[in-house]
Order: C-alpha cells, then sequence, then structure tokens
C-alpha cells in the first residue's frame, strides 16, 4: 500500500491537517498540547475511523466518505484504522463564533458545534462538493495568511457547519413542523438571533411574528417559564460575556456592539443582570484557570 505522509499547518485561531493513508493505526488527541482549538471537523475519505473520549465513552464511529462534528468539552482520541484517510480542522472560539454569525440559522448552528455528530456523505453530490472545497480553502488560508484571512476563514468554516446542520437532517426538522418545539418560539428565538443588538421592543418582535404582544408573552411564559423580555435580556448578556472573556475589546467598544451607545448603560445593564461590572467580570475570568466548554449558558440555551 502506498504510504502518504501527513501534512499540517496551523495558526492561532485555526488548524488543518491532511491525513494520508498509511499501512499503520493512528490515534490523535484533540486537541493536541498548545491548541486553543475548541472546535473539530473531520472528513473522512475513505476508510474506518473512530473519534472517542478519552475516557472511552461517547464513541462516533465513521465509515469513509463520513464527516463528523467534535465540540471540545473534554479531550477526545481520534483513531484511523490502516488505510484510512481524510482531512481535519479545527478552529477557536473567536472563528467559530464568527462563522456562527447571527442571522436567523445560527441558532442551529450554535446547537450543532456545542455537541458531537457523525454523518454519512455520498462522494460526488454536493454535500461532498462543499465540504472538500472548504476544507482545503480553510487549510489555504491558515496556510498564506493573508490580508483577510480571518474572515475568509469563518466564512469557509461557515460552510462546513451548514453542510454539516444540512447533513444531519436538523435542517429538514426545523423546518416541517414536526419538532415537538413551538413554531412561535422557533421563529422567536431566531428573530431575537438577528436583533438583539438593535434593542427592538418585545412589541416589535410580536409584529414580526403577527402576534399581539400579550400573546407572545403568554408562549413564552407557557414554553420557558420567563417573559420574552427576559429572554431577549438573557441574550444580550451572553454576548457581552463572551466577548469580555474573548475578545481584546474595550467595555465601551463591547458596549457600542451590543448596541449601548453610552458606555455607562451597558455597565449598568452588565452589573444589574450579573452582579458584577463588565471590568470585574473579565478580571475575574483571567484569573480562572478553567475555560469554558463552549456551550451556552443555561439561561439561553434552554430556551428553544
Amino acid at each position: 500500500m502506498q504510504r502518504i505522509y501527513d501534512r499540517s499547518v496551523a495558526s492561532r485561531s485555526a488548524t488543518a491537517r491532511t491525513l494520508g493513508t498509511t499501512v499503520h493505526r493512528r490515534r490523535f488527541r484533540l486537541p493536541p498540547a498548545g491548541s486553543d482549538a475548541m472546535f473539530y471537523a473531520l472528513l473522512l475519505n475513505r476508510g474506518i475511523g473512530r473519534i472517542v473520549r478519552v475516557d472511552g465513552s461517547l464513541p462516533l464511529d465513521l465509515e469513509g466518505p463520513a464527516a463528523a462534528a467534535v465540540a471540545m468539552e473534554t479531550q477526545v482520541l481520534l483513531e484511523l484504522e490502516p488505510g484510512a484517510s481524510g482531512h481535519l480542522i479545527g478552529a477557536s472560539d473567536d472563528v467559530l463564533s464568527h462563522a456562527v454569525g447571527s442571522h436567523r440559522d445560527a441558532v442551529h448552528l450554535r446547537s450543532l458545534i456545542s455537541g458531537n455528530l457523525a454523518v454519512s456523505v455520498q462522494r460526488g453530490q454536493g454535500h461532498w462538493s462543499n465540504l472538500t472545497t472548504a476544507f482545503a480553502g480553510i487549510a489555504r488560508e491558515i496556510e498564506k495568511a493573508e490580508d483577510g484571512s480571518q474572515a475568509m476563514l469563518a466564512a469557509w468554516l461557515g460552510v462546513v457547519l451548514v453542510s454539516l446542520w444540512r447533513l444531519s437532517g436538523a435542517a429538514r426538522r426545523t423546518g416541517d413542523g414536526a419538532s415537538d418545539v413551538p413554531l412561535v418560539m422557533r421563529r422567536f428565538r431566531q428573530q431575537v438571533e438577528m436583533h438583539f443588538r438593535e434593542h427592538w421592543k418585545i412589541r416589535r418582535y410580536a409584529d414580526e411574528l403577527g402576534l399581539t404582544h400579550d400573546r407572545l408573552h403568554a408562549i413564552c411564559r407557557r414554553t420557558v417559564g420567563k417573559p420574552p423580555l427576559q429572554l431577549v435580556h438573557e441574550r444580550l448578556v451572553y454576548e457581552g460575556q463572551l466577548l469580555l472573556e474573548r475578545s481584546g475589546f474595550t467595555v465601551q467598544q463591547i458596549g457600542h456592539a451590543l448596541g449601548f451607545h453610552d458606555p455607562t448603560h451597558f455597565s449598568r445593564f452588565f452589573r444589574n443582570k450579573t452582579g458584577v461590572s463588565p471590568k470585574n467580570y473579565r478580571l475575574s475570568h483571567m484569573r480562572r484557570p478553567e475555560r469554558r466548554s463552549g456551550s451556552e449558558p443555561a439561561s439561553f440555551a434552554d430556551w428553544p
């Protein structure tokens, strides 16, 4: 059997590795020491592979052509049998956040990157073409490191995420009315994801959904036990926490990015909702040795 050696490239925010064919069984620990990657995606061209936690739990078995997505809640092992080949990419929280974006489908992509997924892919069809092109694009941008590479990395990673979401069947389930989650709540969450930075009044959300203010309030109360305004505020707080933890922006810049044109208004809002100022929240997070797992706070993730 021909032996093709592995080739890898890496930057601060992303990694890409070509997994060539070998006659030996291989094992990779993810993320490797020193890596900031919090999400990995695998495109298995051929052969048999397995992704499993270090403790042996939650195995994902794959037979190429196939694809997988893994959130780095804990270290995992990627095992490839002899003859297997493919491509592996990893992304930091920063580039992952930009790839997910704030469009109406972002809520579904957030759900995708917070769990583990393995899907079969038919070679030669649209999803396979999209994935192979995107994986190659990510490797190329990491290697060249040109102006705008971060934006291109996020764009290519977005293609990977949407392709995996579609392959999982979740895209069809969220659009066909078969979900147990009320359609109104799914649509409301999509609207919040797109407009929470604009500080829409709840009445405007209700108008967009074709509901009265009282009707939307009642649906939210019945479904998740919270009024709609609290859900919008939780989304704002969550985004503020992410930016304070993971970006180099000043508190004033973060407040402006979240629609607070007066920095004191953002600080007052954040302190009121969390009990600490943005500055102290950032300092306390910097002192903590542990990192977020990439999952969202229960207050936001629990609602449909």
